[in-house]
């Protein structure tokens, strides 16, 4: 963004979290002021793709006309330059230059430090004296929220004890297994997004809502822990999300799917045969950026089929199952899966047609589609 002076304002996103650390905002203060940051603020109850795509639609050039039909020009093609590093769990297979996931409106993601580890990362902050936020000298390695955040727990400092009892921790750059840099995480139950509404408008130059929604990060300001406030009012267009009767536009939420595998077969509980379909099927999905969020392997048992479909339908958005849909006695995942969702199991004609090719059965001389063997029906029903 130019400002009327003429100088180049780097813009920035932040998105509210009422469990944000308090140091994390004292950060973003200082960094804000420091640099004269053009910071959009996302409040509370906006999702990260909803507020992406906010900014995308109203990434308009100047003097754009914005309310005609016809004659409106396209919004400017956008990119984000992120942080994302290979290690991340949300990195999948992006290239320094990657499109936005399906999921996400359109746009450019720009990964610099993609190949950076963590020493790399606390090696340049150390190097240039940049600032970062206090906790990580508190022994924190990877910051979430005040939830789902601990300090790293190899750290901790051996018989070292505050006076309050509570261990004392090395800081984050002593870490020596750079694996450990999200040991201190909590693992969470993932949530269902609730559909959000967003009113907005366009200035000049930033974007901007009703007056009334204009306000510091916590409609007044966010107080930090040392008593400093953060201010983000000359510098920040704060984005609200509203309830329906306030809303005059609806825009539908964005969620990444997740994605259960199901390992069939008593021959991979046994041994006897190696599991590869786990590292094809988890290689492929992160390539699509999608996430595998868990791997079950059962035995070829009805029952136990049955228990963890229906276990993992209350944990994943998409279930795959892989074994078990042969033709012998064994092969019981049809019918299981029959059982778990509910559903009648019918006979496929598209199914049926892919293995008549398949097995070359073909057409008998009096022209008629070949007869599929009885294996063969159960396997396209």
């Amino acid at each position: 963004v130019i400002s009327d002076s003429g100088i180049i304002r780097p813009r920035v996103i932040y998105f509210e979290h009422e469990d944000e650390f308090p140091q994390v905002l004292e950060l973003l203060h200082d960094t804000v002021s420091q640099f004269d940051l053009d910071m959009i603020v996302f409040e509370r109850g906006i999702k990260f793709a909803e507020g992406l795509q906010i900014i995308v639609d109203a990434n308009y050039p100047n003097g754009a006309n914005r309310n005609g039909d016809s004659q409106r020009a396209p919004p400017h093609p956008m990119a984000f330059v992120l942080g994302t590093r290979t290690s991340d769990p949300n990195a999948g297979s992006q290239g320094h230059f990657a499109p936005s996931s399906h999921w996400m409106p359109p746009f450019m993601r720009v990964n610099p430090v993609l190949e950076w580890t963590y020493g790399h990362v606390w090696h340049f902050l150390r190097l240039f004296q940049l600032p970062y936020c206090n906790l990580y000298d508190r022994g924190y390695t990877s910051l979430g929220t005040v939830k789902d955040t601990q300090p790293c727990p190899a750290l901790a400092i051996p018989g070292a004890f505050k006076s309050n009892s509570e261990l004392k921790y090395w800081p984050a750059y002593m870490l020596r297994d750079w694996d450990q840099e999200r040991a201190g995480r909590i693992k969470k139950e993932k949530k269902k997004p609730a559909p959000v509404n967003i009113t907005m408008s366009r200035s000049s130059s930033v974007l901007s809502v009703d007056s009334s929604a204009e306000t510091k990060l916590d409609g007044k300001s966010g107080t930090t822990g040392n008593g400093k406030t953060a201010e983000f009012q000359t510098n920040t267009t704060a984005i609200q999300g509203l309830t329906e009767s306030e809303s005059g536009k609806s825009i539908s939420s964005f969620g990444e799917r997740t994605v259960g595998l199901i390992i069939i077969g008593d021959e991979i509980l046994k041994g006897l045969t190696p599991d590869t379909n786990t590292h094809t099927a988890a290689t492929l999905l992160r390539k699509s950026n999608v996430l595998l969020s868990r791997v079950v392997v059962v035995s070829d048992d009805q029952d136990e089929i049955v228990a963890v479909v229906k276990r993992m339908q209350q944990e994943a958005d998409v279930i795959i199952t892989s074994g078990g849909v042969g033709p012998t006695h064994d092969d019981v995942t049809l019918k299981s899966i029959s059982v778990a969702l509910g559903k009648e199991m019918e006979f496929h004609e598209g199914m049926a047609d892919l293995l008549r090719e398949k097995m070359n059965t073909g057409k008998d001389f009096s022209g008629k589609e070949g007869e599929l063997t009885d294996a063969q029906v159960k396997m396209a029903t």
